[in-house]
């Protein structure tokens, strides 16, 4: 059984990915910048280092999606508390971007779950957080 999930993870990934680049290619953003704002709406500011961890990048990579993010003006860096590190946090045009499009992304998401019970997404949930544990070990 346990190679059935795998295949049908596999299976899941690329076509959710792509439509959710889809939505959110009308706000100028990939899954990965995405998951870089949504870790700033809940757990604002982060350092550089702890962003690329967080979403387990390396740093370099999340350096070029946080620089595309100021770019576009949804993310600023300010000075850490050691004056020697910056720390990234969301702009009020980056805050209201998240609301708009977590607005859209739960609308679709909600889609994705059709008819399976809340019961069963808890179990879907928490086999995953196990799996992702087991995998960074």
């Amino acid at each position: 059984m346990y190679r059935q999930i795998f295949t049908n993870f596999s299976t899941l990934y690329r076509p959710f990915i792509n439509a959710l680049n889809g939505h959110l290619a009308k706000h100028n953003l990939f899954s990965s910048q995405w998951g870089i704002i949504r870790l700033l709406k809940d757990e604002e500011p982060q350092t550089f280092q702890a962003i690329a961890k967080a979403i387990r990048i390396e740093k370099p990579s999340a350096s070029n999606l946080i620089h595309k993010l100021i770019d576009l003006g949804y993310v600023e860096t300010v000075e850490g508390p050691d004056k020697r590190s910056k720390l990234v946090r969301l702009t009020p045009t980056g805050e209201k971007v998240y609301e708009e499009v977590d607005k859209t992304i739960g609308s679709w998401l909600e889609s994705v779950v059709e008819g399976i019970s809340e019961e069963d997404q808890v179990i879907v949930s928490q086999a995953l957080e196990i799996m992702m544990k087991n995998l960074i070990k």
